[in-house]
């Protein structure tokens, strides 16, 4: 960019999207840029001496006013540490200014753009999961500040089978004027869909010094999608406006020491390490003595998943174990991946929700849970101590809370429940049923159901376990935990529930929830009900 008077504050700003054509004469070198009935031709002789390999800077001076050209093919900042990066082959990144002035002030549009060789639609990938490397620019102003511009490196994951990416950047704000500058926790963050010409788009947000929401929109360029590009606009209430663009290369390096990222589970570019949280309860009696009532009782829990492009290797919370091939037990359901071990305090099993085609309930990408009971006998010197513990969690790829909360419009999930309940009277009951969630992204609310029902451990008969309704708030892109109820029994339950997205988009989600009936299923005992739900978006 450049300023052509020494304007000290940004006066007024605006930013919106528009068609720019680009015509390139190969012979007399020259570039015609037109939007409107705007045109502007740049040629060799209008070459500024900052010109030089992989940047080609114009300048000329018009009836109207001063125009500037910069037009980049090398990547600016992540080639200073990506060695497997050279000049871009098939995209370019461009910005052309117009300057205008009067006595007092200096108008300027400021168009940030990328122009190649785009991808054939017919050679777009349709599977697997991919990584670019990717240098950012744009411009920032706020009203009665000192413009400033944002520059950094970022990472852009795809997946092509369900057609989504993810981006993330992290960038540095830079006085244009006095050079000062901020650096720190300042993010640029998109997440969206692939369309089959190659192209691209989704909500954006940036957090730094301001924070903005507007989108992103770009396409893939080069044989087989090899280079990337793509611009973006934000704003906010107080008329502060982003925009800019970046281009990117297919690269084995990440923009952070964290490494490259995965996008989705069931292909994942390298090893994660993921945390889920879930829910635990418990029911203990002394087994030596029919009559004896149980301690039962849920806490919270969180629960850590490491996995690759092979499955999960381990899970640990407070607890740890690293699968064995010897442990794996058969499954009947086929939807689980069950192991069974044991040591000297008891007997354990652990089942883990087949993810993607797999599992011939529900096929999730992106989000699952697991499941772990122990079972344990404590003998003491007046009695025998039997406890059990049942753990549910769902773990998986958490949608970005920005994201959250740039998106809009209202999105329904349907899913499957699993869990436990536990009575008093130390009657025990797998917990089944099916779940229900309406978001409003745009209200920052959310409302749903849970329709439950169990079989009675060795009886074998359905018990209705009631049909909970809960509603929250989603704040700043995090989601509430919401209070839920239902009448089981004919006596009132409370409870509550945290639900979870996941997946670039939202596309999925999981939550875990508690709940307790005083006096349930018509036995003077309490009900203890406890498990995690996941699920799909269904529009």
């Amino acid at each position: 960019m450049e300023l052509t008077r020494a304007a000290a504050e940004v006066a007024q700003t605006a930013v919106e999207r528009r068609d720019i054509t680009i015509d390139f004469d190969a012979s007399a070198q020259t570039y015609t840029l037109r939007f409107g009935s705007t045109e502007q031709e740049f040629g060799p002789a209008d070459l500024t001496p900052e010109s030089g390999d992989g940047l080609a800077a114009y300048q000329i001076d018009t009836a109207s006013g001063r125009q500037f050209l910069s037009i980049y093919t090398v990547p600016f900042i992540s080639a200073s540490f990506a060695t497997d990066l050279d000049y871009n082959q098939y995209v370019a990144q461009a910005y052309w200014q117009l300057d205008s002035t009067d006595n007092s002030s200096q108008f300027t549009r400021f168009f940030a753009f990328v122009f190649g060789d785009e991808t054939d639609p017919a050679e777009m990938p349709t599977t697997g999961s991919a990584h670019w490397l990717v240098d950012i620019f744009g411009a920032l102003a706020k009203p009665g500040e000192e413009l400033l511009t944002i520059s950094g490196t970022g990472d852009f994951e795809v997946d092509f089978k369900q057609g989504v990416y993810q981006f993330m950047s992290s960038v540095t704000e830079t006085e244009f004027q006095t050079f000062g500058g901020t650096a720190g926790a300042l993010y640029l963050q998109s997440s969206g869909k692939l369309q089959a010409d190659g192209t691209f788009g989704g909500p954006l947000a940036y957090d730094g010094t301001a924070t903005l929401d507007g989108s992103l929109s770009g396409r893939f360029f080069g044989p087989g999608a090899a280079e990337l590009g793509a611009t973006f606009e934000a704003t906010d209430s107080n008329g502060t406006t982003l925009n800019g663009s970046f281009t990117g290369q297919r690269s084995t390096f990440a923009s952070t020491s964290a490494g490259i990222s995965n996008i989705t589970l069931t292909d994942p570019l390298t090893e994660g390490r993921t945390f889920g949280e879930g829910v635990e309860g418990h029911i203990s009696y002394r087994s030596d003595d029919p009559e004896d009532f149980a301690d039962i009782g849920y806490i919270s829990r969180e629960g850590v998943v490491t996995y690759d492009g092979n499955g999960v290797i381990s899970v640990s919370g407070n607890f740890y174990r690293v699968l064995a091939e010897e442990d794996r037990i058969a499954d009947s359901s086929g939807k689980f991946d069950r192991y069974a071990y044991s040591d000297e305090e008891g007997e354990y099993e652990l089942a883990l929700y087949k993810l993607g085609d797999a599992n011939p309930e529900i096929a999730l990408t992106y989000a699952s849970f697991y499941t772990q009971t122990a079972i344990e006998e404590s003998p003491t010197p007046n009695a025998t101590v039997l406890r059990r513990e049942d753990r549910f969690v769902h773990w998986g790829l958490r949608t970005m809370p920005e994201i959250i909360r740039a998106t809009s419009g209202t999105a329904r999930y349907g899913g499957v429940v699993y869990g436990r309940a536990n009575r008093a009277d130390r009657a025990q009951f797998e917990v089944g049923g099916t779940s229900a969630f309406t978001i409003d992204f745009g209200a920052g609310s959310y409302d749903g159901q849970l329709v439950l029902t169990g079989t009675e451990v060795g009886q074998g008969g359905p018990v209705d376990l009631g049909t909970w309704t809960f509603g929250s708030e989603i704040r700043s892109g995090f989601i509430a935990r919401a209070n839920m109820s239902a009448t089981v029994g004919g006596k009132p339950g409370y409870g509550q529930i945290f639900p979870t997205l996941y997946g670039p988009n939202a596309e999925e989600i999981g939550a875990d929830f508690e709940a307790t009936v005083e006096n349930g299923l018509g036995d003077p005992m309490r009900l203890d009900i406890f498990g995690v739900t996941v699920g799909r978006r269904e529009d």
